[in-house]
């Protein structure tokens, strides 16, 4: 993530500067702007998207990346990391559908009278310790 900040910012600021902010060094920047991502991890990313892809889709985009790990790691035997599972379907838009926002549909702070109670409602409590009697408040 730093190394992608310092490309995108590099005429602005020199490599060293964002080096010594970020706390990165240079020659392993200079190393990963050469060779890119490694093919070994490519690989493992190719392997692993497809069946990330069909858990996200069978459980209808429900299951987040924790939930995805868990499936893969039971259901398939492949081991993945969690921030591995994340990234991976962060960058294939995969991402899960939020709950839906509770939405109160009673107002409570109106200035209305209340509703007068019939009968014999009020303080009409069963409790099983007095064998089914009003209580006494």
């Amino acid at each position: 993530m730093a190394y992608r900040f310092m490309k995108t910012n590099q005429d602005r600021h020199t490599i060293k500067e964002m080096a010594g902010v970020l706390g990165a060094s240079r020659s392993a920047y200079y190393s990963w702007a050469r060779n890119g991502v490694s093919r070994r991890r490519a690989q493992a990313d190719a392997e692993l998207l497809p069946l990330v892809r069909e858990i996200v889709t069978k459980h209808h985009r429900w299951y987040g990346s924790p939930r995805v790990r868990a499936e893969l790691r039971s259901l398939h035997g492949k081991r993945a990391s969690g921030k591995r599972a994340a990234r991976l379907m962060r960058e294939n838009s995969l991402n899960a559908r939020g709950r839906k926002r509770f939405i109160p549909t009673t107002d409570s702070k109106h200035r209305l009278r209340r509703a007068k109670t019939y009968g014999k409602r009020r303080n009409q409590h069963r409790c099983a310790g007095n064998g089914g009697k009003e209580s006494p408040s």
